[in-house]
């Protein structure tokens, strides 16, 4: 008498494999999905910051030809608060010439409204600036998730013959000569 055992239903042994299985693609779908969304963070942060950055560069060339320091927007930094900047971006700031005046060697803090004001919209973050270097910190995020300081400058050094080395835009007559150079080549 030959007794055979007809297998029903699924065996424990391939539920536990099944149940490993479908954890590991999940594990692998969160991390995939997680890292998505912190790089994208991070692509939205280093964005603001440059915008802001131009943002301030712009106003220091309003503020150059008409020295109205209403262009110099935000809260003016005490010593101890830009010390405390320095040691969380773990960087010392760019020095600034005495022959600037000291509304212009002052960091700026710029909060959300101060931000909608220059012309950045919707930023929940505050920011530390200069408007004579384009010093630009971000001061709510500091880094981003791959440990980028979110610091970034127009200038680090100065022309001793001028008091800005800003460039203006192009004029559509300069486009028009650098074409002509260009197709000359």
């Amino acid at each position: 008498m030959n007794i055979t055992k007809e297998s029903k239903g699924v065996t424990l042994v391939s539920l536990i494999i099944t149940m490993i299985v479908m954890i590991i693609i999940a594990g692998t779908t969160i991390y995939i999905g997680i890292s998505d969304v912190n790089n994208s963070e991070d692509s939205m942060a280093k964005a603001e910051l440059e915008q802001v950055k131009n943002m301030v560069g712009q106003r220091y060339l309003n503020y150059t030809k008409t020295k109205n320091k209403e262009y110099l927007t935000g809260e003016k930094l005490t010593s101890s608060e830009l010390s405390s900047v320095e040691e969380k971006i773990n960087q010392s700031l760019i020095s600034i010439p005495n022959t600037f005046d000291s509304d212009e060697r002052a960091y700026y803090r710029l909060s959300p409204k101060d931000l909608e004001k220059i012309g950045v919209e919707r930023s929940q973050n505050t920011y530390v600036v200069n408007y004579v270097t384009g010093e630009t910190i971000n001061e709510t995020l500091i880094m981003t998730h791959s440990n980028e300081i979110l610091y970034s400058y127009i200038r680090d050094t100065f022309d001793i013959n001028s008091s800005t080395s800003f460039q203006e835009p192009m004029n559509n007559t300069s486009i028009e000569q650098e074409r002509q150079k260009f197709n000359s080549m």
